[in-house]
C-alpha cells in the first residue's frame, strides 16, 4: 500500500482513508481493480512519453537547422571580410558587420534551444522512470494475485471453521452444556443419597440393633432369650 499512496501522490489522511476502504474490501478485487488503474495511468504515462519524444525531435532538428545557419553566416562574413578593398570598405563593412550580429543572434536562439531540448529530454526520461514505476508495480501485483487468492480461501475456510464453533454449537456451547449436564447428575446423586439417608430414618430399632451387632433380629431374640433363661436360674 505505501507504494500505491507514492503513486497517487495522495495527502497522509486521504491515504489512510483509502487504505482502510481497501482493507474492507475483497482483496483479490482490490488489487485487480489497482492493476487496472494502474494500467490506465501507465497507458496515459506512455502516451505523454511518446508526445514529448516527438516534440523533442523536433528541437532536435530545430538545434541542427540552427547550427547549419550559424555556419552559413559565418562563411557569409568570412566571404564579405575578404571582399573588402579600400574602395569598398565603406559599403562592404556594415555588410560583414550586419552578418556577424545575424549569426550572433543565430547562437543565443542555439542556447535557447539547447536548453528546450535538455529539457524535455528531461522530462522524458522522468515520464520514462514513471512508466516503469507503473510496469514494475502492476507485475509485482500480478505476481501476488496466486498467492493472495490461496490466502483468501485458507482465511475464508478459517473464518468459516471459526463461526461453525463459535457460539452457535461449538465448542464453547458443548462445554456448557456438558457442565450443566455434571451440575444435574451431581444434583440427582445428592437427592437419591438424602432420599436414602430419609429411608434410614424410618429403619424399624430392631433393624438398626440388628444392622449395628451385624446379625438378623431372630438371632437378637434367640441372645435375649437365653439372658433371660439364666436370670430365672
Amino acid at each position: 500500500m505505501g507504494l500505491i499512496k507514492r503513486l497517487f501522490k495522495v495527502g497522509e489522511s486521504k491515504a489512510n482513508k483509502a487504505v482502510e476502504a481497501l482493507e474492507s474490501q475483497d482483496p483479490v478485487a482490490t488489487v485487480k481493480q489497482v492493476i487496472i488503474d494502474l494500467e490506465a495511468k501507465r497507458q496515459k504515462a506512455l502516451e505523454s512519453q511518446a508526445s514529448i519524444r516527438a516534440r523533442e525531435i523536433q528541437l532536435e532538428k530545430d538545434v541542427d537547422v540552427i547550427k547549419e545557419k550559424i555556419e552559413e553566416w559565418f562563411n557569409k562574413a568570412k566571404d564579405l571580410k575578404g571582399r573588402i578593398t579600400e574602395e569598398n570598405t565603406a559599403a562592404m563593412t556594415p555588410l560583414l558587420k550586419q552578418a556577424l550580429q545575424t549569426r550572433e543572434n543565430l547562437k543565443l536562439e542555439l542556447v535557447k534551444a539547447d536548453k528546450k531540448e535538455q529539457a524535455q529530454e528531461a522530462l522524458r526520461v522522468q515520464i520514462q522512470n514513471r512508466v516503469k514505476e507503473f510496469s514494475d508495480a502492476i507485475q509485482e501485483a500480478k505476481d501476488n494475485i496466486e498467492e493472495l487468492e490461496s490466502r483468501k480461501e485458507a482465511a475464508d475456510a478459517h473464518k468459516e471453521v471459526a463461526e461453525q464453533l463459535g457460539d452457535n454449537g461449538g465448542t464453547g456451547s458443548a462445554k456448557e452444556l456438558i457442565d450443566r449436564m455434571n451440575k444435574t447428575v451431581t444434583a440427582t446423586e445428592a437427592y437419591a443419597e438424602a432420599l436414602t439417608d430419609l429411608e434410614k430414618q424410618d429403619v424399624s430399632l430392631e433393624d438398626q440393633i440388628a444392622e449395628a451387632l451385624g446379625g438378623s433380629s431372630s438371632v437378637a431374640d434367640d441372645n435375649l432369650m437365653a439372658e433371660f433363661e439364666k436370670e430365672l436360674k
